[in-house]
């Protein structure tokens, strides 16, 4: 796990890193392009056990979150990316009524914690239904993972853009998408130039980005996974990755091959990899944030 408050210094000092090459550079000595795809898309017999597709307009959404508000008594928590650079979001708390059908606005924390599962279970059965198709990995003794009891129902809409990042929020884990209704793309970059594309957002002019995404595809770096109903994929927590929820007007033959779509749904789940997540149990159980809690490193033997 990189720090972000280090990586600003690492990206900005003189002596830092402050070209795509000096980037590459580094990343190539990390080993970082070991890892060439952060995400994987769930086929077979997999995929068909843990799909689900239906079309969800912007009324099924506020329905499905009126069930939820009871549990968000100060509103959901929001995000929206600026007008000028989709990659900077600002966040926001909205009560129901104040979540309006807008381009770039989406919440990837609206969640349901199964640890209270009796108290939880029924707010939504799209997660419900996630629950219990995971939670058999708890029962397992020698399952390689455990199951976060947080689960999560992400909504966005139109030009809605998570930037490249590591999910670094709790330990090392792999998350299950399933995207239910709607289009999501996910842009897949070795750890350290991904990291850097979202300081370059955040800190430079909106061309430099622009040229810098340019650069890094005509380079052939990296991977997209397109997700449509019903797609499953599995990310990883080796690498980085960027999310946007594309533009389908059929008015204007924008993206109209998709087809209609109104709200970029999606349920997730959190698969932690056990033997890390037991060596730091301890750590947490002092009320260490994962950020404040020193590098962990396993070699596993058994590849599954």
């Amino acid at each position: 796990m990189l720090c972000y408050f280090c990586l600003y210094f690492i990206f900005t000092l003189p002596f830092g890193l402050g070209t795509l090459d000096d980037v590459v550079a580094k990343a190539e000595e990390f080993k970082h392009f070991e890892s060439k795809n952060a995400s994987f898309k769930i086929e077979g017999e997999i995929k068909s056990m843990l799909s689900e597709s239906e079309y969800c307009s912007f009324g099924k959404l506020k329905t499905m979150l009126g069930k939820l508000e009871r549990k968000n008594p100060n509103g959901f928590h929001c995000q929206r990316g600026t007008e000028t650079n989709h990659f900077i979001t600002e966040e926001n708390l909205l009560e129901l009524n104040q979540i309006q059908y807008a381009p770039r606005l989406g919440s990837i924390h609206t969640t349901v914690d199964y640890n209270l599962e009796s108290e939880n279970y029924g707010l939504c059965g799209y997660l419900d239904d996630f629950w219990d198709k995971f939670s058999y990995l708890n029962d397992v003794e020698k399952s390689p993972v455990e199951l976060n009891p947080k689960l999560y129902l992400i909504w966005k809409f139109y030009q809605y853009v998570t930037s490249h990042h590591q999910d670094t929020h709790i330990p090392p884990h792999y998350t299950v998408y399933n995207q239910i209704s709607g289009y999501s793309v996910f842009h897949n970059l070795p750890l350290l130039i991904g990291l850097f594309v979202t300081h370059v957002a955040q800190h430079r002019p909106t061309n430099e980005l622009h040229a810098l995404l340019q650069e890094i595809n005509s380079r052939g770096i990296g991977s997209f996974n397109e997700l449509g109903p019903g797609d499953v994929l599995l990310v990883t927590p080796f690498g980085s990755h960027g999310v946007c929820v594309p533009t389908v007007d059929e008015n204007d033959n924008l993206n109209a091959h998709l087809g209609k779509s109104e709200v970029s749904l999606v349920r997730a789940t959190e698969l932690y990899i056990k033997p890390i997540l037991q060596r730091v149990r301890p750590s947490l159980m002092r009320d260490l944030t994962w950020r404040e809690i020193p590098g962990q490193y396993t070699k596993l033997n058994d590849s599954k």
